[in-house]
C-alpha cells in the first residue's frame, strides 16, 4: 500500500512540494494510504484534482493548467524584454549553454514555445 504523498508525486506535473500542500490543505498526513483515507478527504482529492483537469481533454490532471501557467511566464519575459525573454524570442538556449556547436535542439524548441 503507497501513501498518498508518493501517489501524488508521481502524477505528471506534481512535485514533492506541491505534494505536501495538497495533502497540508487537504488535512492529509504524509504517511497516511489511500484506503485508510476518510470518504470526505478522498472527495476533496479527487475534486481538487478533477478540478484542474484540461475542458475537453483526456489529459493528466493539471497538465494543461501547468502548461498555461509555463506559457505565461515565458511570454511575461518576452514582454519584459528581459535577457532569457530575448533568447526564448530568438529560440537561442535560454540557461547558458554555449550556441556554437550545441543549440540546434534549443533552436527547435525555444521557437515553438511562443
Amino acid at each position: 500500500m503507497e501513501k498518498v504523498y508518493f501517489k501524488l508525486i508521481q502524477i505528471k506535473g506534481i512535485g514533492p512540494t506541491l505534494a505536501k500542500e495538497i495533502c497540508i490543505k487537504l488535512g492529509i498526513s504524509l504517511n497516511s494510504s489511500y484506503s485508510t483515507l476518510s470518504p470526505e478527504k478522498s472527495d476533496g482529492l479527487t475534486s481538487l484534482l478533477g478540478a484542474l483537469r484540461s475542458p475537453g481533454k483526456s489529459s493528466t490532471p493539471i497538465e494543461f493548467a501547468l502548461t498555461q501557467l509555463n506559457k505565461k511566464k515565458i511570454t511575461r519575459l518576452v514582454e519584459l524584454n528581459t535577457y532569457r525573454g530575448r533568447r526564448h524570442k530568438q529560440g537561442y538556449p535560454v540557461r547558458g549553454q554555449r550556441t556554437r556547436s550545441n543549440a540546434q535542439s534549443a533552436r527547435r524548441l525555444n521557437k515553438t514555445r511562443l
